[in-house]
């Protein structure tokens, strides 16, 4: 993710989050919020559209353990969201920013939340698209395409197309 104003990028690796600076190669890290447990990795992540950073953990090898979600704040206060997630893959907020999505891929469901686009807080988890669990495709990545009165079309990994109701839910 660039940074505003630098010249530096900030990237989730293997031991947690820094800054890199593609010019020079330098990286500096700044948080290794797993505690340096080395069987955990980030996997996924995205600015909210105030510039807060959200990035997920999992575990590199099979069985694996259970990661987060955290959220990194301008200020670089760094807070754990939601643990016990399997595979944190895809993040994306309504166009009112009173909805957050998320994808735990191996939950086979598109979670949504309710934002408070103000200070980053997620509340009333709900699954909002259900996959198949007996079918190959498992929801990874996202990019909300449209919201409109009848849902929200949810594109996964660009092959995939899923309108999802606001109350009701939808199906893969």
């Amino acid at each position: 993710v660039p940074r505003r104003g630098r010249s530096e990028l900030l990237v989730g690796a293997h031991h947690g989050l820094g800054f890199l600076n593609p010019a020079s190669g330098a990286f500096e890290l700044f948080a290794d919020p797993e505690g340096g447990r080395p069987e955990m990795r980030f996997n996924d992540g995205k600015c909210d559209p105030r510039g807060r950073f959200f990035g997920g953990t999992m575990g590199v090898e099979k069985p694996r353990a259970p990661g987060s979600l955290y959220r990194l704040d301008p200020d670089r206060t760094l807070t754990r969201m939601l643990t016990g997630l399997g595979t944190s893959n895809g993040l994306a907020w309504s166009r009112d920013q009173r909805t957050m999505f998320f994808i735990d891929t191996p939950t086979y469901e598109v979670s949504a939340f309710d934002y408070d686009p103000e200070s980053g807080s997620m509340t009333n988890r709900r699954a909002v698209v259900k996959f198949p669990s007996d079918t190959k495709a498992r929801p990874d990545g996202m990019v909300i395409e449209e919201i409109s009165a009848e849902g929200v079309v949810i594109f996964i990994k660009s092959a995939l197309k899923i309108k999802a109701t606001g109350t009701g839910g939808g199906q893969a």
